[in-house]
């Protein structure tokens, strides 16, 4: 079978053939981790261990270049973790001047915060840790 012109080929054609033209971008972009905003930083890391410091919540900003504002989250990960370098696994909210962890037991933390930006993230539970919110 010839090959048809561009301009004789179908709506449905020329739109399988713009899927395959992409497909390599898109590709090398989950491939290499890169993003179309930059690469995303945590700084300010504040660690707060449980009581029985099996676990720790970080409390830290997270930054993802110029177009997108910082926001505060909140991870917990087990005691002797590393600052966490992802995106928070248990609170996240736009830029606010106060978010406080802290644990009422061991196995329980209460994050209290201004709710002055929007959630985006408000985990109950996180592996054996529930966690309760406060909007001060």
């Amino acid at each position: 079978q010839r090959a048809r012109p561009l301009n004789t080929m179908s709506v449905r054609q020329r739109s399988v053939l713009r899927i395959y033209a992409l497909l390599p971008l898109a590709c090398a972009l989950l491939s290499t981790g890169c993003s179309l905003t930059g690469p995303c930083e945590n700084s300010q890391a504040v660690r707060i261990p449980s009581p029985d410091e099996r676990f720790a919540a970080w409390v830290f900003i997270r930054g993802c270049g110029a177009t997108t504002a910082d926001s505060v989250q909140v991870s917990v990960l087990p005691g002797s973790s590393d600052p966490p370098r992802e995106a928070g696994n248990t609170f996240i909210i736009e830029q606010t001047p106060t978010v406080i962890a802290e644990w009422l037991a061991p196995g329980q933390l209460l994050v209290s915060y201004q709710p002055t930006g929007r959630v985006f993230k408000q985990e109950a539970q996180v592996g054996e840790v529930a966690v309760s919110y406060r909007a001060q």
